[in-house]
């Protein structure tokens, strides 16, 4: 979710849209998200490695496109990406999410549906540096390991 530089940069720069790449802006506007309505989200200028970031539950009907979730993907840690879709479907909310820094949403972490008992979370809020606590504690005890 990080951003280089400023956000004009940022959305000026490389995304991949189907098989050929394209501008972060060229990508967004495939969801039918514009520049003035990405200024509008939470988070627009993302958050950066060591922010720690403030979770609460939200219920899925609540949640919209632009919005910052934190979900559980195919790893162990969880991902925290921006909502981009949503539909309703067999009684759910489902959702799609991309990472802002990220060319396109990934099959790999199985962002392109994720149903509602994945969500663990929405982002309100961050504290930068904080994260960078456990970010250290973690690496010390894979070395010791």
């Amino acid at each position: 979710m990080e951003h280089q530089g400023s956000f004009d940069s940022w959305w000026g720069s490389t995304a991949l849209c189907n098989t050929k790449y394209c501008s972060q802006a060229e990508y967004y506007s495939t969801y039918d998200i514009s520049r003035e309505e990405f200024l509008k989200f939470s988070f627009k200028n993302g958050f950066n490695k060591g922010d720690l970031m403030v979770l609460v539950g939200k219920e899925p009907k609540d949640i919209n496109t632009g919005d910052i979730i934190v979900f559980q993907g195919n790893r162990q840690d969880p991902v925290i990406h921006r909502v981009i879709k949503k539909w309703h479907q067999d009684d759910q909310y489902h959702f799609q999410t991309k990472g802002d820094r990220n060319e396109r949403s990934y099959h790999e972490v199985r962002e392109t549906d994720i149903t509602e008992e994945r969500i663990i979370g929405t982002a309100t809020a961050r504290i930068p540096f904080l994260g960078w606590i456990k970010i250290i504690f973690v690496n010390i005890i894979n070395i010791l390991r």
